[in-house]
């Protein structure tokens, strides 16, 4: 009779989970440490700054800065996760997702993250890649986004992820490659300007299985020296 007494007086303590903010690794500023929520970093927040970090959002957790970098500097190595309904990151001004090192956003499960110009693959030789994942799950760039800006990015939207910009270049710059796939039914890419897939390095876009992108100018292998390759297939997809 105690031992099933404790085990219900354990029961009765457990909750909903806890908005929560979580830091590990060379993250400036946090450590490692579960960060208070709302986290507010006045200026940069770099998550990965030398060596490896991790950032992670969940169950409606918030963090704001100015500009974030997720794998700062070369060597750097980076993960953040933003998951959960109203998980966000805000940042006010740009957003780099391999800096100069190698680093992975991951939004998913209605997490949301928001900046002004976003880069995936920023400087040459970094690694960026992002995965916006699932219904409500929402990347907002207010302004640009790079995918493979001067370095190596990955961008992939599924299962009903979503992803908006003005411009959007995949393989900006000379010497970058940048692969973009948007896939799966309400899975959506919007430029709400200018689409470029190989600017002047190499870009690939595939869009399946009931993905869509939608631009109002368009154009694939635009400079001297550039590659693109865009594949539409399968019902739906546009």
């Amino acid at each position: 009779m105690r031992k099933l007494a404790l085990v219900l007086v354990l029961m009765a303590e457990v909750g909903p989970a806890r908005a929560s903010v979580i830091t590990a690794g060379d993250v400036d500023p946090g450590g490692a440490a579960v960060q208070p929520d709302p986290g507010a970093v006045v200026g940069e927040l770099l998550v990965g700054k030398t060596d490896s970090g991790t950032l992670t959002i969940e169950n409606g957790g918030r963090v704001y800065n100015t500009s974030g970098a997720v794998g700062f500097e070369a060597g750097s190595t980076a993960v953040v996760t933003v998951t959960g309904a109203n998980s966000t990151w805000t940042n006010s001004d740009t957003l780099s997702v391999g800096f100069a090192g190698n680093s992975t956003l991951n939004i998913e499960n209605g997490g949301r993250v928001s900046n002004v110009s976003g880069a995936v693959g920023f400087e040459a030789d970094s690694t960026g890649v992002v995965a916006v994942t699932g219904v409500n799950s929402t990347w907002t760039n207010s302004d640009t986004l790079y995918v493979g800006a001067n370095g190596n990015g990955t961008l992939n939207i599924k299962n009903g992820g979503r992803v908006s910009n003005t411009l959007g270049a995949v393989g900006a710059l000379a010497g970058s490659a940048g692969a973009v796939t948007v896939t799966g039914a309400n899975s959506t890419w919007t430029n709400n300007d200018t689409l470029y897939v190989g600017a002047n390095g190499k870009g690939t876009l595939n869009i399946e299985n009931g993905g869509k992108v939608s631009n109002t100018f368009g154009a694939v292998g635009i400079e001297a020296g550039s590659t693109g390759v865009v594949t539409v297939t399968g019902a739906n997809s546009t």
